[in-house]
């Protein structure tokens, strides 16, 4: 259901394989959560692609005929499990890449919203299912990225947006075309590994706490992250090669 690739130096590429649309079935959590716990105790990852098997989807959401068979003591458990998830994924300690291989829907797109950064294929489309079969999903995460002009346009609607028009609102940061996606994901998945991995976990964590607090106590954190990066071994030699016109070996300390 899950596969763990590792391609490049740093990177790790975790790939939903549930055909046919990747849906997030029980098997495919739990493989999923398995995964991440392994690859976080791993210093050696330094960036994790996400990505989907096939070109039709990326992941459809979860498996409704799964939903339909829940008891009404089973479903608080069930919704748990798969924010939990989904919050593993946001929380991973290494930046992470949602490479969306295909159309991005419900669950889906929770998932690829919980990436620090999106890559998706030419021709996909993105949607929030909730509510086309009386649900809700994506609500929280979507505002924060979106507003809430545009969240409730996805939301309310339950349309799948063209990935051009989800780019150009900020839900993708690039659309790739087919024959380009694998290469691309991978370049852009190396380009981050290359980076000093303490400060790309520092700089992925200081966002990711600071969006509710006070400006100045934001900026206070900023600066004893600053401070601390300072004091690092992969800071000096980062200075030291820029200086000697040389590339960087860095140690992760």
């Amino acid at each position: 259901m899950v596969h763990v690739e590792r391609t490049l130096p740093g990177v790790a590429v975790v790939r939903l394989d549930n055909p046919p649309v990747n849906a997030l079935s029980r098997p495919t959590r739990t493989a999923l959560a398995a995964a991440l716990a392994e690859l976080e105790a791993d210093v050696g990852v330094r960036c994790l692609v996400l990505t989907g098997t096939g070109d039709k989807a990326f992941c459809a959401g979860a498996d409704l005929s799964e939903q339909l068979e829940l008891s009404a003591e089973a479903k608080p458990a069930y919704v748990q499990e798969v924010e939990d998830l989904i919050r593993r994924l946001a929380e991973f300690p290494c930046p992470v890449l949602g490479a969306l291989s295909g159309h991005i829907l419900g669950a889906g797109l929770d998932l690829a919203l919980a990436c620090d950064l999106r890559m998706a294929r030419a021709g996909a489309r993105l949607g929030v299912s909730g509510v086309n079969v009386g649900l809700i999903s994506s609500t929280t995460r979507l505002v924060r990225l979106l507003g809430e002009s545009r969240a409730k346009d996805m939301c309310l609607t339950g349309r799948q947006v063209p990935v051009e028009e989800a780019a150009a609102w900020g839900l993708v940061h690039r659309v790739v075309a087919p024959e380009a996606f694998r290469e691309t994901a991978l370049e852009w998945a190396g380009e981050i590994a290359a980076k000093p991995p303490l400060s790309a976990r520092r700089v992925k964590a200081a966002i990711n706490r600071t969006l509710d607090l006070p400006l100045t106590e934001a900026l206070g954190r900023q600066q004893e992250d600053l401070l601390w990066l300072m004091g690092t071994a992969d800071h000096r030699e980062a200075v030291a090669s820029f200086l000697e016109k040389r590339k960087p070996q860095f140690t992760g300390t």
